[in-house]
């Protein structure tokens, strides 16, 4: 409030639940007594939507003029209520993928666009924006960047009309864009063994960001017969085979958290798989 009137002056402030002001129902004083300059008002503690300010002057004849707000405005001492609901961390994602960031956000003077959203690929450090402004629409559809780290997080920040932010941040979650990788493939081969009989079998493999899920062997290439099993097996029972003595190699693949297949790996030896009654091995 800015007066010409070199007097003191007072000021007043309404907040009630209704929708005119009249006169008479200014309860909270701000200031009884002031310069003749501009005055800082430090809001109340309160979030109300019918508020109005009035002022009056006094000259030192004692002749006062006063003058209040014409219409209702809002004070709002609340901020955002925001829940981020995905990524919340922990997630293995694929790179290069569609993803969607969900969250839930409320505040009575939200305006068009009060979201912002933004990423970090190593824990907050560094923070990009995926959006600097949008609506409110509870969801944001994210094209996952190609990375490969287990430090990725989401951060959401809801802000009112009155500049009154909430902000809420997933925990560290993993984005991958690599197959796994089998380096060594060995079985106890070199002997003949009957068909049926188990010999013990070694593998190397790695993956460089969500880890080994689960594991695949077969003497079929094309894995016909091969199950996914979670942990590692020690060993692998060779089928039974009709006919001759044949020899047959190991195949293995890995899995990792995301869902990327290595590419198949052969033993670096093989077993001699000598005649069983069974089933026919082709």
């Amino acid at each position: 409030f800015f007066f010409k009137q070199k007097t003191a002056y007072e000021i007043y402030q309404c907040d009630w639940s209704s929708d005119v002001c009249s006169s008479d129902l200014y309860p909270s004083s701000i200031i009884a007594s002031t310069a003749n300059t501009s005055y800082a008002w430090m809001t109340p503690s309160i979030t109300s939507s019918t508020a109005r300010l009035r002022a009056t002057v006094r000259d030192v004849a004692g002749n006062t003029a006063t003058s209040a707000s014409g219409a209702d405005f809002t004070i709002n001492f609340s901020a955002p209520v925001l829940t981020l609901n995905a990524p919340v961390g922990g997630e293995y994602w694929q790179g290069a993928d569609n993803k969607s960031i969900t969250y839930t956000a409320t505040s009575p003077l939200f305006g068009l666009n009060p979201i912002k959203i933004e990423y970090s690929p190593n824990n907050g450090t560094n923070w990009y924006t995926l959006v600097a402004a949008t609506s409110n629409t509870g969801t944001y559809p994210w094209f996952l960047p190609p990375g490969n780290a287990t430090t990725y997080k989401v951060r959401v920040t809801a802000t009112d009309s009155a500049g009154l932010s909430t902000v809420a941040t997933s925990a560290s979650f993993t984005i991958d864009s690599y197959r796994p990788i089998i380096s060594a493939l060995s079985v106890n081969g070199g002997a003949t063994i009957a068909g049926g009989n188990t010999l013990p079998i070694s593998i190397t493999a790695t993956d460089s960001a969500s880890g080994i899920d689960a594991y695949r062997f077969s003497t079929y290439a094309d894995f016909r017969d091969a199950v996914w099993q979670a942990s590692l097996p020690s060993t692998f029972t060779f089928p039974l085979v009709p006919g001759s003595t044949n020899t047959y190699s190991l195949y293995a693949q890995v899995r990792d958290k995301v869902g990327y297949i290595s590419n198949s790996f052969t033993s670096s030896n093989s077993v001699a798989i000598t005649l069983e009654i069974g089933r026919a091995h082709v």
